[in-house]
């Protein structure tokens, strides 16, 4: 890791430099069943940009929001840019997402229960986390971990999550974060097409 995320005084620099972006430009709140509408143009373009999820074929509008949507029983989460009504040509009305879910059966499960000891019922997963395009590098990412993060912590689960092993810089996010990888999972697709993925739990 970096030295400067272990100089602990860089890293308050760096939090508050992050507060202060917050504050100017957007807006972390709960995902409301009013902001489903916005998901829609969101969810396509990452399809269109990062063939995200890859686990799904489908580039149907529909179906892309619904996997946005879905697997968010300990909360969901929207960035919105701080003005409530943005001019037309303005950024993305939605910026970016994420939800805290249980963990699913499968690879990525039995990593985290092999590497950790813990049982599913104590794990809560950090997913869905996109940013679109136009607001990339402005803090949104990571943002949002970490106030899936806190959310998990707060009910006493482990965060994890998992990303592609040719992410790099979804791994670079989480990284710096303090995140440390627990070992890598292949996940066999419906069509025959195979994820490597890499599984991290939060520090």
């Amino acid at each position: 890791m970096p030295d400067v995320w272990q100089n602990g005084a860089l890293m308050a620099l760096h939090d508050e430099a992050l507060g202060e972006r917050m504050r100017a430009e957007f807006i972390i709140r709960p995902r409301q069943p009013e902001d489903l509408e916005a998901l829609l143009p969101m969810a396509v373009r990452i399809k269109e940009v990062d063939n995200y999820p890859e686990a799904l074929a489908s580039t149907d509008p529909q179906e892309l929001c619904a996997f946005l949507e879905a697997g968010s029983p300990y909360g969901a989460w929207v960035a919105v840019p701080s003005t409530a009504r943005p001019e037309p040509g303005a950024l993305s009305p939605i910026a970016g997402h994420v939800v805290l879910s249980t963990p699913r059966p499968g690879a990525v499960t039995d990593v985290i229960r092999r590497q950790t000891g813990l049982e599913p019922a104590a794990i809560g997963m950090v997913a869905r986390l996109v940013v679109v395009p136009d607001w990339r590098g402005r803090g949104v990412g990571r943002a949002l971990l970490r106030t899936a993060t806190d959310e998990a912590r707060r009910r006493g689960l482990l965060p994890a999550l998992d990303t592609l092993v040719s992410n790099v810089g979804a791994r670079s996010l989480y990284e710096s974060e303090g995140w440390r990888a627990l070992g890598t999972a292949r996940t066999q697709l419906a069509w025959g097409h195979e994820l490597d993925q890499l599984v991290y739990s939060a520090p």
